[in-house]
């Protein structure tokens, strides 16, 4: 009996090792957007830019299976809009007790980007276009 028992407690403790991590998700609206003009005065001219700040729930799976996700969202993301846009960016942080939609509320819609600067260390991966083309990402490889 006491051999079953251990042999239980054994095969308890192997599946519990080789449980699945729940799939990442990008949650599909931004947590923040942020747009701004910038004058070039080299060209006389404005620019339109864009920046989107998302939260990824489930992200404690190692980086680079996250960063490979997130990639697949990047590109499935329907980027039709972004050619509105002289420049755009999507920013991807790991959703967190202390970073989240409910904590980004409450503060006034001018400081909101504060809360992704002071939570730096939940920086997952930022994409960048310029007129409707990718030209530069950047993937944490702290994590």
């Amino acid at each position: 009996m006491k051999i079953f028992g251990n042999l239980a407690i054994i095969s308890l403790l192997l599946m519990g090792c080789n449980a699945k991590k729940a799939k990442p998700i990008v949650i599909e609206r931004p947590a923040l957007i942020e747009i701004d003009t910038s004058y070039i005065a080299y060209s006389s001219r404005s620019q339109l830019n864009r920046t989107d700040y998302f939260l990824v729930k489930n992200s404690d799976n190692s980086i680079d299976s996250v960063n490979k996700f997130i990639s697949h969202f990047v590109k499935n993301h329907g980027l039709d809009s972004i050619v509105h846009y002289d420049n755009y960016s999507m920013l991807f942080y790991k959703e967190t007790g202390d970073l989240n939609e409910k904590n980004i509320s409450k503060w006034p819609f001018k400081l909101r980007y504060k809360e992704f600067i002071h939570n730096e260390n939940e920086f997952i991966s930022e994409y960048l276009f310029s007129n409707g083309v990718l030209y530069h990402t950047d993937m944490a490889v702290h994590k």
